[in-house]
């Protein structure tokens, strides 16, 4: 008697019942089989799954294994469906935090449940197209979720749906069982005359809600790009329930991290595992992403070693490049305020602010008022999306991978753009005042244009295009003087946007003005904002003033205003990544604008003394201005006269070097692989015997008494303390010392030999 066997390898018993007798001899006979079975099925297993990558980023993975976490939010979510809570649900958080994902795990966990249908419904590229046809394409997905075959709707979907179609649908399940549409991606707009899905699906469906009570339950799901969204689903669904999605928790996140670990893929190192947990703060597309790239690098190298944290900081400039479509959106759906708020934090050195600097850092940034809304409602907004760490105490980002992307794609000066929409009362009414100015015919439209405009400062005194505006338009009325303050003011917050504007005026108000004084002020803020600039630079050079410095401050003319160290968004903070959070990715800065000409020898006028007046001071300054403007012949005639007084005044020895030998020698000492000792040597004999020469020459000559145009040149430095520290004062003996034997001399005397050189005894 021949009995067909078949055995179920999961279980190891037989699926048809034997006699035990004839159980125990196939069991003998067939145990080594079904083992070697067995262990060459869990073999190919693992070679499969270590040959797929376990990692997706970008595509939904509710419903798979790839789904971690968000187990309090499914309960949450098949209660408030399930008990009849609410009609409506509204599902919302930043881009890529795993909406669509949940939307699928939850369709997948509804229909478990026999009284729930759920059906979803994709129309994130259909909010423009016309009701009917989105109605249709709703009766399709109900159709296919439930398995049924109905007539086509045909013309008119929109009664038909309801008055024909879905009451013969409603007759296929029981009259208990409840259907459960997930709208995924489905952006709206209130507009009750509009006759295109944004604008007319929402009202559609409520009336439906309400003809079928009972039936039917919806889920929203949308990102937080959109202002206003949730108000105008309450409009039609008062009883609307919000889900906000944030971060995963530590333990999804290592779960996550660790499904390579289920797929025989590799192990990854504690390290490993606590550098993808700092770069990307639970975020699940940042992880997917991140550990995706790894996987693919690691499974193409064919490597069987583990994945340690150097493998991770390899990839963090590949993550960012692959993630920008997300981190674009992320961007772009913040307000305006945490735009500001996390340029300025991306752009400084610490990955840490305390709390309390909150309004310290956003002034050094250049934002010339910081109002509550950029102290208090950004940080709140961020620390909300898990974009900031939820520490109260301190503002630091929850994804540094943000944070290098900010540095990367987003200069500050361009961030701050955003400063315009901080306020929005403010921009409403400058978009009135501006049109009212581009359209005005006569100058009482145009007056109540820059009426309008100074509102808006007074509501928002960052908007920066309403300042541009006014200082054109004072400009065009021939008032230079307030279209200077304006600009001037423009520039603390977008230096490259008012240094051209800022330019022109300032050169006009130099040809206007009488004075040479204030000429002289006038061209020295055009080269402190654009240095090198052509015209003011030969201006400049040329320029013969009357008046000089004295000792009394008060009887120099007043110094026009120059913007504060904070107002200089030309230099970027500090580019320097800190080691928690870096990467070998370059971040794009705010270029500084052009230097033009030689820098070797470029002259701070806070470094002249303001107390001094004699002879000789007047002589080095002098050369030293000529130096700056390129007259060598000029600056050593003054430098000799200088060197044959008092060799070791100031610098004369090293800028006397660099007149006649345009070489710098503090340059040339600081060399790399110059020999220190023997260059001071050189450079010291050759000083002495070029001061020598000159004192000869300059000795032989009567001495007239300093020109008119080295008083002049000399008193156009604008007067003030120096800011860098006071330099240790050297006795004579010593710089001869350190000059005859630099390997005796005290350290700070070697370190400023090249600096002071000593006269011949």
């Amino acid at each position: 008697m021949v009995h067909a066997y078949t055995t179920d390898i999961s279980t190891t018993k037989p699926m048809v019942r034997w006699p035990r007798a004839e159980q125990t001899r196939i069991a003998k006979v067939d145990r080594s089989t079904i083992r070697f079975t067995r262990l060459h099925w869990l073999e190919e297993r693992c070679s499969m799954a270590a040959s797929t990558n376990p990692y997706v980023a970008g595509l939904p993975v509710g419903g798979t294994d790839g789904f971690v976490g968000r187990t309090s939010e499914l309960e949450t979510l098949s209660t408030v469906l399930s008990t009849g809570q609410t009609q409506a649900v509204l599902l919302t958080g930043a881009p890529g935090i795993g909406r669509s994902s949940l939307l699928r795990q939850l369709e997948h966990t509804l229909d478990a449940h026999g009284e729930v249908h759920s059906v979803r419904v994709c129309l994130q590229d259909r909010i423009w197209d016309p009701l009917d046809d989105v109605i249709s394409h709703l009766a399709d997905a109900v159709g296919r979720a439930l398995r049924i075959t109905e007539p086509e709707l045909g013309h008119w979907a929109e009664n038909r749906f309801a008055e024909r179609w879905l009451p013969l649908v409603l007759e296929r399940i029981h009259e208990d069982d409840r259907i459960v549409f997930l709208f995924d991606e489905f952006p709206v707009v209130f507009d009750p005359r509009s006759r295109q899905a944004a604008g007319a699906l929402l009202p559609w469906f409520a009336g439906l809600l309400e003809q079928f009570p009972g039936r039917f339950r919806a889920v929203f799901t949308t990102d937080l790009r959109l202002q206003n969204q949730e108000a105008i689903v309450r409009r039609y669904f008062p009883d609307l329930y919000r889900l906000e999605l944030g971060p995963l928790d530590a333990k999804a996140t290592r779960d996550l991290i660790q499904r390579a670990h289920g797929h025989c893929s590799f192990q990854w190192s504690t390290g490993a595992l606590e550098r993808v947990e700092a770069l990307c703060g639970g975020h699940p597309f940042f992880l997917q992403l991140t550990c995706s790239l790894v996987w693919n690098r690691h499974h193409s190298s064919a490597s069987h070693s583990d994945v340690y944290a150097i493998d991770v900081n390899a990839l963090i400039e590949s993550t960012i490049d692959s993630g920008t479509p997300v981190f674009e959106a992320l961007w772009s759906g913040l307000p305006s305020e945490c735009r500001v708020l996390a340029a300025a934090l991306a752009w400084q050195h610490n990955t840490a602010v305390h709390t309390d600097r909150t309004v310290a850092l956003l002034e050094e940034c250049g934002v010339p008022m910081v109002t509550t809304t950029l102290e208090e409602d950004a940080p709140a907004e961020l620390r909300r999306q898990g974009l900031l760490h939820p520490r109260t105490d301190a503002l630091m980002f929850g994804v540094p991978l943000f944070r290098l992307w900010i540095r990367a794609h987003c200069p500050l000066e361009v961030a701050f753009t955003a400063l315009d929409q901080v306020v929005p009362e403010a921009d409403r009414l400058f978009q009135v005042a501006e049109r009212k100015w581009q359209t005005a015919s006569n100058e009482a439209t145009r007056r109540e244009a820059v009426e309008q405009l100074e509102e808006v400062l007074r509501l928002n005194p960052n908007h920066t295009t309403a300042t541009e505006m006014l200082g054109m338009e004072h400009e065009r009325r021939g008032e230079p003087i307030t279209a200077l303050a304006y600009l001037e003011r423009l520039f603390e917050i977008q230096p490259s946007r008012a240094r051209p504007k800022l330019v022109r005026i300032l050169l006009q108000l130099a040809d206007q003005e009488s004075s040479s004084a204030r000429k002289t002020r006038r061209y020295d803020r055009i080269l402190q904002i654009a240095p090198g600039q052509p015209q003011a630079t030969r201006a400049r050079a040329q320029l013969q003033p009357v008046w000089r410095r004295t000792r009394t401050p008060s009887s120099a003319p007043a110094p026009l205003p120059s913007p504060t160290p904070a107002t200089d968004a030309t230099a970027p903070l500090d580019n320097t990544i800190s080691p928690t959070v870096a990467s070998p990715l370059r971040p794009r800065a705010p270029s500084p604008p052009p230097k033009v000409g030689s820098e070797q020898s470029s002259f701070s006028p806070t470094e002249a003394d303001p107390s001094d007046d004699s002879e000789l001071a007047l002589l080095y300054d002098a050369a030293r201005v000529a130096l700056d403007v390129g007259d060598r012949e000029t600056a050593r005639r003054h430098l000799g006269r200088v060197a044959a007084e008092q060799p070791t005044f100031r610098e004369t020895a090293r800028y006397l070097y660099l007149a006649v030998h345009n070489v710098d020698p503090a340059a040339t000492v600081h060399a790399p692989g110059a020999n220190p000792k023997r260059t001071i040597r050189a450079l010291t004999a050759g000083i002495l015997v070029l001061a020598a020469s000159l004192l000869v020459s300059i000795t032989t000559r009567p001495q007239p008494p300093p020109t008119a145009d080295v008083q002049a040149l000399s008193s156009a430095i604008p007067t003030g303390p120096a800011p860098s520290p006071p330099v240790p004062v050297v006795s004579s003996t010593e710089s001869v010392a350190a000059a005859t034997h630099p390997e005796a001399a005290p350290a700070t005397v070697v370190a400023d030999l090249s600096l002071d050189t000593p006269a011949p005894s």
